[in-house]
């Protein structure tokens, strides 16, 4: 009872209360979508500014900052006169058949909230990026060492990301009340990404095309299974669906109010979009292109892009202080400092995974995959968007942007179909905009009425049955065990897991004089309360192994000399390309000595040169 009082407690302090009083203090419609955005910003901000004050990030302190901010926060909606606020959705001009698709609608997202508490965050980097953070913000109460650029960072977070923390700043607050952090709880802020993203999206369509279409937009994106998924695995792509809602709800609400109302909420969720992910900023755009076609003055224009530049800008200016690349380490032609090898590494990524070369194979294995999973928003969007291109050119436009921006990180992306979990945006636009185009025609005649309505059932009841037993897939599971499969909890896990077992028996040894190179985060993540080192292969510390004039066993004795007696080598990573093209990997690996292998990975120890009979320098670890 005291664990759910206390999480009970932080939830409503870190994701309500700040985030209630400020859309009351600023009159903003549907309070309970604003209430969350707001909340989310402002627990961001308070982490923010206590690492730049160097002020630790501790819970204690976090629970000071946000009760001061709730009480100012309230204290002054309090004493500014306004019109009483109502959190319910009310369902305007529901037709019997309407209140079947929305209680449809409705147990879809019961069945969502249920399954990404019992089977959280199963995003594919999550084990080493998401979750990972969280865990160390917990544990250091700062992030000194993020993003990393010295050996010492990158033995506390591995990977060479710079991307603003919002997500694991929500999972920490989370997990800072519990002594045992689990990541189920972590489905309370996922579920509440979804329950807000479509409260914003039946308003969106209610004010574009009337009361009916509230329902039926919202029909329509939870048909879509690639949505579900995309917000379930619990990475940034929840909220950046969020943002795309919140903009677009927010922009086209602001005809009869006040430019604070709109444009505050507004550019608070494009904020939210730039703080899930670099590539967030692309709300900033899709907001002005509302704003331009739905002819606000400049003014408020000015006030949407100043909204979203003050809380998300102090972070990437952060960024470039510390890295000199604002987006850290993500290269903007010559313009900023990377990580070299990371991005070499990705260049590599984009040869193999992009569509040189195979255009048509990788383009319709793609497209494939969209229409299966998603085959109502995009075709009922894009022929939407098509049809009424005079009036819902700015639909067109943030599709096309939002698309354009998955298309860019597909040659990023390891993985088949994971880079799909980017269009949650651009599925939020084509609901919205096939929302009206299927209500104008169940308008205009019962037999398409009936028609459309029972395709709307169908779909909500197939993407219905795949979250029922998320994350496998309906057709994978026989009629029987679905009850098993819906009550079964699972969490994240990679094969490097089995390092474990290696470690346990003992060729993995404890101690300092055991340091393992490799360019798998998974392995650290795996290994990181273990008492081993795990050096990556970017970290400035073996920039040595890049060395071309040097001859491979010069480079292997100068990692003895580090202390790096091991690598973890993956045979058919995308990484390993890469590597192989230098000879300590691609000549110099016949020489190493096979401790263990897994197939995937083989752990190999790297033998004393044998002109050299020093004894290895022993370093410390981590």
């Amino acid at each position: 009872m005291g664990t759910v009082a206390a999480i009970s407690g932080v939830y409503a302090l870190g994701f309500f209360l700040p985030g209630y009083f400020v859309s009351r203090l600023l009159r903003c419609r549907q309070t309970a979508a604003a209430s969350f955005i707001f909340s989310v910003l402002l627990l961001f901000q308070a982490v923010f500014w206590f690492q730049v004050c160097s002020i630790p990030v501790w819970l204690p302190h976090l629970i000071a900052a946000m009760l001061a901010i709730t009480a100012v926060a309230g204290l002054a909606s309090l004493l500014r006169k306004q019109p009483r606020i109502s959190l319910r959705c009310r369902a305007t001009g529901w037709q019997p058949v309407d209140r079947i698709v929305a209680g449809l609608a409705g147990v879809i997202f019961l069945f969502f909230c249920h399954r990404v508490c019992l089977a959280p965050l199963l995003g594919p980097d999550t084990i080493f990026r998401w979750d990972f953070l969280a865990h160390r913000i917990l544990e250091y109460g700062h992030l000194d060492y993020y993003p990393p650029l010295s050996p010492e960072d990158f033995a506390v977070y591995f990977y060479t990301d710079g991307i603003p923390p919002l997500v694991s700043c929500c999972y920490f607050w989370l997990y800072a009340p519990l002594t045992d952090p689990t990541p189920s709880v972590t489905g309370l802020v996922v579920g509440a990404q979804m329950g807000a993203t479509l409260l914003l999206v039946y308003q969106a369509c209610q004010k574009l095309y009337g009361a009916p279409a509230g329902v039926v937009g919202v029909a329509i994106l939870l048909s879509s299974r690639l949505f579900l998924w995309g917000v379930a695995i619990g990475q940034e792509t929840g909220f950046t669906a969020l943002a795309a809602a919140g903009v677009l709800y927010y922009i086209v609400d602001a005809d009869d109010l006040d430019a604070i109302q709109t444009m505050a909420p507004a550019g608070a969720a494009a904020a939210l979009g730039a703080l899930s992910r670099e590539y967030g900023w692309i709300f900033l755009i899709c907001g002005l292109v509302i704003a331009r076609r739905r002819q606000l003055n400049w003014r408020w224009l000015a006030l949407f892009s100043a909204t979203t530049l003050v809380l998300a800008a102090p972070w990437y200016i952060r960024s470039w202080i510390l890295t000199g690349n604002p987006f850290y380490s993500n290269a903007v032609g010559d313009l900023f400092t990377i990580n070299s090898v990371h991005t070499e590494i990705l260049a590599t990524y984009a040869v193999e995974m992009g569509f040189q070369g195979q255009f048509i194979d990788r383009a319709g294995t793609l497209l494939g995959h969209v229409l299966h999973n998603a085959c109502i928003p995009v075709i009922g969007g894009i022929t939407a968007v098509f049809v009424c291109r005079r009036t819902r050119g700015h639909l067109a436009a943030c599709v096309v942007l939002t698309t354009a921006v998955w298309l860019y990180s597909v040659k990023f992306t390891a993985g088949e179909y994971l880079s799909t979990r980017v269009l949650t945006a651009a599925l939020v636009f084509l609901s919205v905009a096939a929302a009206g185009l299927v209500t104008a025609t169940m308008q205009r005649n019962r037999n398409w009425r009936r028609a459309l309505t029972l395709l709307l059932l169908a779909a909500c009841a197939w993407s219905g049955s795949y979250m029922f037993v998320y994350p496998r897939d309906p057709a994978d599971v026989p009629l029987p065990d679905w009850p098993a499969a819906a009550t079964a909890r699972l969490q994240a896990t990679t094969p490097e897991v089995a390092l474990n077992d290696e470690f346990e028996s003992g060729k993995i040894p404890p101690g300092s004089s055991f340091r393992i190179l490799t360019g798998s985060p998974y392995a650290h993540a795996v290994l990181y309360d273990k008492p081993v080192a795990v050096v990556p292969v970017w970290s400035p510390e073996v920039a040595v192994i890049f060395n071309r004039d040097l001859p491979p066993t010069d480079i292997r004795a100068a990692l003895r000399s580090m202390g790096i007696t091991a690598v973890l080598y993956f045979p058919y990573s995308l990484n390993s390309i890469y590597l192989n093209t230098h000879s300590f990997y691609g000549v110099d690996r016949e020489n190493w000595i096979p401790l263990a292998d897994h197939g995937d990975f083989i752990l190999y120890g790297l033998p004393l040169p044998p002109e050299l009979h020093a004894t290895p320098v022993q370093r410390t670890g981590k």
